[in-house]
């Protein structure tokens, strides 16, 4: 008989313990050998920020620009030395209401236009007619101090013609004292003073008049 077939099955069980053995060596030591071609993986954070992402980007980047410190305006009158040229333009924007040969309203706007209603009164009818409505563009001369008003239309044509020929296409008046609820003009001969109010919108009695 075979000497193999003779062993014991003690020694058949070690053998193959050994064998076993040098299987899994190799295992590991393949496993080790292969794994450095692949890059480290990283491992996640144990904290968690609790605050909002921080912002990277600038008004510069994305064209938002903060909006500008609110203009500081005078609620009593004071002379125009005391103000900006932002303080003066800002202040003049509204509509008023002034009493000259007649009720006057005005309407000015931010994108430098203007309008005045003038309801002339018997004296002044016999100039102008009994109404006259006027465009502007305007603008603040801060070296000189005054409010100019440059005539871009109006309506009718007899009046219109008579106050171009009398006061010219430019009409300069200098701001004696301002405030947000009154501005006081004088004309350029120093003596004719306008008182303007501010009021919150023109009547509609008014404006009818000038629709029809």
């Amino acid at each position: 008989m075979d000497d193999s077939s003779q062993r014991s099955p003690r020694s058949i069980s070690t053998k193959s313990r050994i064998v076993g053995l040098i299987v899994v060596l190799g295992v590991v030591t393949a496993f080790a050998i292969w794994m450095p071609a692949y890059p480290e993986k990283r491992s996640l954070p144990t904290e968690i920020s609790s605050g909002p992402p921080p912002d990277t980007t600038s008004s510069a980047d994305t064209g938002i620009h903060e909006p500008e410190k609110e203009l500081e305006l005078p609620q009593e009158p004071v002379t125009p030395d005391q103000l900006t040229k932002e303080q003066i333009d800002a202040i003049v924007v509204g509509t008023w209401h002034s009493q000259y040969y007649g009720e006057r309203h005005l309407i000015v706007r931010e994108d430098r236009t203007a309008t005045i209603y003038y309801q002339a009164n018997m004296m002044a009818r016999m100039f102008v007619g009994k109404q006259l409505q006027i465009e502007y563009s305007w603008r603040y001369d801060a070296e000189k101090q005054q409010v100019v008003f440059t005539i871009t239309g109006g309506e009718p044509d007899s009046g219109l013609k008579y106050v171009k020929e009398t006061w010219g296409d430019d009409l300069r008046q200098t701001v004696a004292s301002i405030s947000v609820s009154d501005m006081h003009l004088v004309d350029l001969d120093g003596k004719t003073k306008h008182h303007w109010s501010r009021v919150n919108e023109i009547p509609e009695n008014v404006m009818a008049a000038f629709t029809k």
